[in-house]
């Protein structure tokens, strides 16, 4: 029921529990984060599509990066644990 609910306000099909106000009003505006971030996302994800995390960039003020996974869905750790793998590595030496 909570899982479904999330989804359901996400998309716009249902109004957040109001007994979460106070602390969503913390988070807005949404804080800068300063920790390097890898941000990896399936470019054929049905459930949350790619546009939904274009142009973060100015959430975070340390290192940065998005990368699209191609012919991938909601889960590149499942479909594409290779290449996820890489990327990690690849972030984490950089």
């Amino acid at each position: 029921e909570i899982v479904l609910h999330s989804y359901t306000v996400r998309w716009g099909h249902a109004a957040p529990f109001a007994d979460y106000a106070a602390l969503e009003k913390r988070f807005d505006p949404a804080p800068q984060l300063s920790v390097p971030t890898l941000t990896l996302h399936g470019a054929q994800d049905p459930v949350n599509p790619p546009i939904t995390s274009q142009n973060k960039e100015g959430f975070f003020t340390g290192r940065y990066a998005r990368k699209l996974i191609e012919q991938c869905g909601h889960f590149p750790q499942r479909e594409h644990a290779g290449q996820v793998a890489e990327e990690i590595i690849g972030c984490v030496r950089s």
